[in-house]
């Protein structure tokens, strides 16, 4: 394979597809002890990957529920693992670890909720152009991602978003990589 940069510069094509492919952006939520969680939920992250960046973190209301409002983020790592082991092995175990607990009702309170969003070059979770709680975290990561559907851009969705939901910043909790 040809290399798309000078000799010198050790960088392959075939190593930039393989970075693309394994850059991953995990949605995080946590409206149970919300501080600690999300601040708990990188640290562990922090353990098992190399994070890249992690987003604001804002505050939203419960979405389908009546409970606490909910602290919401996005973080991006790289992982050559498998989305089923990702999700499986790791952030269910993480998730398990803060305590937790599954039922049946998809909105209840919860300590961690962490998603995989986006991987490589395909949204897993078509979420993030309809609910804030995504939208905004995602735009400060990639914030030209286009939607395939409208031609609108994830910030410009957030922004959409923005005018009509409750949200706000909350700049003295800092998730840092």
């Amino acid at each position: 394979m040809q290399s798309v940069f000078p000799a010198r510069s050790g960088w392959k094509l075939k190593d930039l597809e393989a970075q693309i492919e394994n850059k991953v952006i995990i949605t995080l939520g946590s409206n149970i002890d919300p501080e600690v969680n999300l601040a708990s939920s990188i640290e562990l992250l922090r353990e098992e990957f190399i994070l890249l960046k992690t987003s604001s973190v804002i505050e939203t209301l419960a979405d389908g529920a009546a409970g606490p409002n909910f602290l919401n983020a996005a973080a991006s790592f790289c992982t050559s693992l498998s989305n089923d082991d990702l999700k499986m092995d790791h952030l269910r175990r993480i998730e398990a670890l803060l305590g937790r607990i599954r039922s049946e009702d998809k909105n209840s309170p919860r300590t961690i909720d962490l998603d995989i969003a986006i991987r490589g070059l395909f949204v897993y979770d078509s979420n993030i152009w309809d609910c804030i709680y995504m939208a905004v975290p995602i735009a400060e990561l990639i914030p030209d991602l286009i939607n395939p559907k409208n031609g609108k851009t994830i910030s410009e969705t957030a922004l959409e978003l923005k005018g009509h939901t409750f949200w706000k910043m909350r700049p003295e909790i800092k998730l840092v990589v």
